[in-house]
């Protein structure tokens, strides 16, 4: 075997792109459900359910009404890589999104099991664990997308774009989450 910059070693054997691919997706799509059904751990199974699936649906809508506006702004200031090298910066960010999000869920179902108030406390620390994720997860897509030597071109619409991206994510969490949560 060879040996790679993630494997200096060489003792890992190479992932068909097929299933990198479909494992990058699961963890996009599993982390956020488990953490949606934590969320809704309070009250019947039906309102659970249907939190562990609004939760998933306002991150892809997140994704989907505003990573288009990075594509241009990058192509615009002539910085980042081409449409087919930001999907994939943006799967894997989509990826760390949810491994994130999977390891936050243990923590807030035991947040949410030893807390007084089953209506609030989801909501509150769910916020604020959701909002780690998602700086970790623009942080990495961040890395991914934007060399060392042209940070300084991209920053202001970098950070433009997250600042935007956050308050719509913000936003369909506390109109559609916390609504299935609360209610």
């Amino acid at each position: 075997m060879t040996a790679t910059t993630s494997d200096p070693v060489g003792l890992v054997a190479p992932q068909p792109r097929a299933v990198e691919g479909t494992r990058r997706w699961l963890w996009a799509a599993a982390g956020p459900l488990a953490f949606g059904a934590v969320l809704g751990v309070g009250g019947t199974f039906g309102e659970a359910t249907s939190t562990a699936l609004v939760v998933p649906a306002v991150l892809a809508a997140t994704a989907l009404l505003t990573l288009p506006s990075l594509f241009v702004g990058l192509a615009w200031c002539k910085v980042g890589p081409d449409l087919r090298g930001f999907l994939h910066a943006c799967a894997s960010s989509m990826e760390s999104l949810g491994i994130v999000l999977a390891g936050l869920a243990p923590a807030l179902l035991f947040l949410i099991a030893t807390g007084s108030n089953f209506r609030t406390m989801p909501l509150l620390f769910g916020s604020v664990f959701l909002a780690i994720a998602a700086v970790v997860s623009t942080m990495g897509l961040f890395k991914r997308l934007i060399p060392a030597s042209q940070v300084q071109k991209a920053l202001g619409v970098y950070v433009t774009w997250t600042l935007v991206a956050l308050g719509v994510g913000l936003h369909l969490f506390t109109k559609y989450v916390a609504l299935e949560v609360m209610a």
